[in-house]
């Protein structure tokens, strides 16, 4: 390994310090391991996702300016933000049926349905209870 001399502001520093205490780690393998993180996360998006994921994160921040809540933590500040969510992926939606044709889906699945809606949900409610239990 080479090492790289970096110069971060204080209270960023801070924050890396804090952060790295909390993880058990030092501060070099917390500063590597968010790095790692960054270029694996840009990797594992294709171009439009990437730009719909870094859309949602700015709609977040949007909403808390625009309402001076945090979209989890307000039921009008949610509806707000479910709705700039829901106007993005309407403005990106792509031509066509709204359903799967013969042959459009893999034999196994991790959903057993041609439903778009049901395979949404479901996918949703499975993604969710991995990460609670995580």
């Amino acid at each position: 390994m080479k090492q790289l001399k970096v110069a971060f502001p204080d209270d960023l520093r801070s924050r890396m310090q804090v952060s790295a205490s909390a993880n058990g780690r030092s501060l070099a393998d917390e500063i590597r391991r968010r790095v790692e993180e960054s270029f694996d996360r840009e990797n594992s998006y294709d171009v439009q996702t990437g730009a719909l994921v870094r859309a949602i994160d700015d709609f977040a921040a949007l909403i808390r300016v625009a309402t001076g809540h945090l979209w989890h933590e307000h039921a009008g500040a949610h509806w707000a933000f479910r709705n700039m969510i829901t106007a993005r992926l309407q403005r990106l939606r792509p031509q066509g049926e709204r359903s799967f044709g013969a042959g459009e889906l893999p034999n196994a699945r991790i959903v057993a349905s041609d439903d778009p809606e049901a395979i949404g949900h479901a996918l949703e409610t499975l993604n969710f209870h991995q990460k609670a239990e995580k």
